[in-house]
């Protein structure tokens, strides 16, 4: 009995802290750029009983058709809610489901309520996930990747018909929601599939061991066929992104390597100029770096250990199904999340912190070392998160939060002079200016993304003058002048701070609205 207490004294203590992340980041608006056109279409659709693709002005929403169920989910909630969209977006979800699944698929594969536990605290705490505490996509992919998770790893197991339905449930899910944990799902099954199916003798007997089937590529190619019929983003943004990799100004190794050089404390040059390299702290970058070799080196040790015995003729040692299953899930998936998001806008780590932290420990227990060092990376990983949590917070407090209140006042003026179709801003301003319109007018112009030319335009530094499409007019949001520039691919730029005495003196430049809050200036790019 009084164990039992104990246990559900220990859940709820975890469960308020959980909450603790999503709270204070709903507090300081923190969101994500991309978020704000999804609100802007929901707010607009609000009026109606359908939600549909449509153009207001020069700005197309055609991106809905790349991710349908998210802005649908949006829609349902503030109409549940009686909120509207702008507000909607700031509802701490994530806190609640995240959290709960890390503990149940935790629970699931450690037997242990306090592993599950600090599971559930780092997958809360940590800043890869927690500043998508609110309803952004990657709330509700991740959730539906952990549940396939689950799932996949009952099915392997035991082949029962509830749990492969569940399966094409969840991976159709996706198909509506984003298109990264769809490409997950395909990943993880064909490459479980093949080896099973293709794979040397003795590594399919290995593979084989406490699994209910030897494979087969009907689900997987079921969730290819779908993934292909359905996800437009594959054929109009990533293959002609990756088809014109070598065309960029950087390759997305440059950048990675000179993120890396920052976080590790050293003077790294950007491969374009006037990229930000760290736009947190190098206090974060390192912390955030020993979160990932916390993480990898155990995976690739017991991957070491793993090879060298195949090669030697040895037993593999890994006799745990789970432990062999997540292996051939994790490792190709996280390759290939590593690889389409580095051709199209630079390498992304978020499936690492994501699942990896699971394969650590499996890892520390199969290659036999003390039940202490095991508790202790664990612990150390958690407390990490809770760090980059820690200083993630004191950078957003640093940074007084853009609000749709500060910004209204600018947007109305710009909507009612119903001003250039084309218009140059970073990330963050555009969708608030978006949101705003469609509380105002739903009238937008053609808001073009920083790139580095366009970035030296600004600042009468361009790079390549013949190459710089003639924007009309520039929106800045002057209470975040200190704060890096979200741009095009994903890309960020410098705050205008550090050059704000080039970008006064630009003579093609002529500020006509400034009311503390932005300035709206135009540009006379015929002069140039």
């Amino acid at each position: 009995m009084k164990q039992h207490v104990s246990q559900s004294l220990f859940i709820l203590l975890i469960a308020l802290l959980c909450l603790l992340p999503g709270y204070l980041f709903s507090r300081l608006y923190v969101t994500d750029g991309f978020l704000y056109q999804i609100i802007a279409y929901v707010q607009l659709s609000s009026p109606h009983d359908h939600l549909e693709i449509f153009t207001r002005g020069n700005y197309s929403f055609g991106f809905v058709e790349f991710l349908p169920g998210y802005p649908m989910t949006l829609s349902l909630y503030a109409r549940m809610t009686g909120m509207a969209a702008p507000q909607v977006h700031f509802v701490p979800i994530a806190a609640v489901f995240l959290p709960l699944s890390y503990f149940v698929l935790a629970r699931g594969l450690f037997q242990s309520t306090v592993i599950a536990g600090l599971f559930a605290l780092y997958g809360v705490f940590d800043i890869g996930q927690a500043s998508h505490y609110n309803m952004f996509a990657y709330t509700w992919s991740n959730l539906l990747y952990i549940g396939f998770l689950v799932f996949l790893l009952r099915a392997a197991r035991y082949r029962q018909g509830a749990d492969i339905l569940m399966l094409f449930l969840l991976f159709a899910g996706s198909l509506f929601m984003h298109y990264a944990a769809t490409m997950w799902m395909v990943v993880g099954t064909f490459s479980l599939n093949l080896l099973l199916l293709f794979g040397s003798g003795r590594l399919q007997r290995w593979i084989g061991q406490g699994l209910s089937r030897r494979g087969s590529l009907a689900m997987p190619g079921a969730f290819l066929i779908a993934f292909l019929t359905f996800n437009q983003l594959f054929y109009r943004v990533w293959l002609p992104s990756a088809a014109q990799l070598a065309a960029k100004g950087s390759t997305p190794f440059e950048l990675f390597t000179a993120k890396l050089g920052t976080y590790l404390g050293f003077s790294a040059e950007a491969p374009e100029p006037f990229l930000y390299l760290n736009p947190w702290s190098e206090d974060l970058g390192l912390v955030r770096v020993l979160e990932y070799l916390i993480i990898l080196l155990p995976v690739g040790v017991l991957l070491a250990h793993i090879a060298l015995n195949y090669l030697r003729g040895r037993s593999l040692a890994v006799t745990d199904s789970n432990v062999k299953i997540m292996l051939l899930v994790a490792i190709p998936t996280g390759l290939a999340h590593w690889f389409i998001y580095g051709t199209h806008s630079g390498f992304n780590l978020r499936y690492v912190t994501l699942i990896f932290p699971f394969l650590m420990l499996m890892a520390l227990r199969e290659l036999k070392t003390p039940r202490w060092l095991q508790h202790a990376a664990l612990g150390a990983l958690t407390a990490l998160a809770i760090v980059s949590f820690a200083l993630a917070l004191q950078y957003y407090q640093r940074l007084p939060p853009t609000s749709y209140g500060e910004l209204k006042p600018s947007a109305g003026w710009f909507f009612r002079h119903r001003l250039s179709p084309e218009v140059l801003s970073d990330l963050d301003t555009a969708g608030v200016y978006l949101v705003n319109g469609s509380l105002i007018t739903g009238d937008y112009p053609q808001f073009i993304p920083y790139d580095s030319d366009l970035y030296g335009s600004l600042i009468n530094q361009p790079q390549s003058a013949d190459d710089i499409p003639c924007y009309d007019y520039v929106v800045i949001d002057a209470g975040m002048l200190e704060k890096p520039l979200h741009g095009r691919s994903n890309r960020i730029y410098e705050p205008l701070s550090l050059h704000l005495t080039d970008l006064l003196e630009n003579r093609h430049l002529t500020r006509i609205y400034d009311d503390g809050y932005a300035w709206l200036v135009v540009n006379r790019c015929e002069d140039r």
